[in-house]
């Protein structure tokens, strides 16, 4: 976890933002003091709580862990002020959504309190994730991996099906481990999930015609910095952090500029982390 930490603060050190969501797959929660509370009071960077549910790679978490887990996000989130969110990979078994639902049904708790990631799975994964939704939930879809489809057609789906586009953000999973399983389960490899998949998904939404331009981008800037409460993140404004791509007609990425310095320009990459500034440190 420190060697996590100490990443993240070289990387901000060379202009990119970096936020941390603590914890595991698997329950106790790994932590950086001990305690999910400490870790959003104590450490600058932690914003949630990642944990794995409905996935064989987890713990099985039952709704009595889930709703600890929650009120410790709760108390951190409130004193650090800055909300908190429990952070969930929803795997592929049967049971999808039933501990998050019997939590918000049976222990009245706030539903933003939730981040549900990876809901494109399965097309049943996603249609609960649509109910979670309009309970008033947000949810995202992995561009990198994880759907049950082109995720331009899952869009254009769940648009078909309620979806609320304020409430949908999408991630990458970018560098990611992607296991491989045959039919029975038995691992057979891993990949890793592209950092460009984003950047697909956006070029097919738009050529598709699914979405504009600025609901696209949205997905992955003001929708995830409003929830997040990121409040210097996700839109063009005064105060902000400069944070801007460029395009070209095609949609390919031309320039793509961090706190107001280049990191690609005319589609080269311009500066990597752990440069020689920070060697100097």
């Amino acid at each position: 976890m420190e060697n996590l930490y100490s990443k993240a603060k070289a990387l901000e050190f060379e202009g990119i933002s970096t936020f941390i969501h603590t914890g595991s797959y698997a329950s106790p929660c790994v932590t950086f003091t001990g305690d999910i509370a400490k870790d959003l009071i104590l450490i600058d960077k932690v914003i949630g709580v990642k944990i794995a549910l409905t996935d064989n790679r987890g713990s099985y978490v039952s709704k009595e862990e889930l709703i600890k887990i929650l009120s410790k996000i709760r108390i951190g989130g409130i004193v650090s002020k800055k909300g908190g969110v429990l952070h969930m990979h929803m795997g592929g078994l049967s049971e999808k959504f039933d501990n998050v639902f019997k939590v918000i049904k049976y222990y009245e708790f706030p539903v933003h309190y939730f981040s549900p990631t990876h809901c494109a799975r399965t097309k049943d994964l996603f249609n609960e994730a649509l109910k979670f939704q309009k309970m008033g939930g947000n949810i995202d879809i992995t561009s990198g991996g994880s759907k049950f489809a082109p995720l331009h057609e899952v869009v254009a789906y769940s648009l078909e099906n309620g979806l609320n586009l304020e409430r949908l953000t999408m991630s990458s999973d970018g560098n990611g481990s992607v296991p491989k399983f045959k039919e029975n389960g038995e691992l057979v490899g891993y990949g890793c999930a592209s950092c460009a998949s984003n950047l697909e998904v956006l070029q097919a939404l738009v050529r598709n015609k699914i979405l504009n331009i600025e609901d696209t981008l949205a997905l992955m800037s003001k929708n995830v910095a409003k929830y997040l409460n990121l409040s210097q993140k996700g839109e063009i404004k005064v105060g902000n952090d400069a944070d801007l791509c460029v395009f070209d007609e095609e949609l390919n990425l031309y320039d793509v500029i961090a706190k107001g310095e280049f990191c690609v320009k005319d589609e080269k990459v311009v500066k990597k982390a752990f440069s020689s500034k920070f060697k100097e440190i």
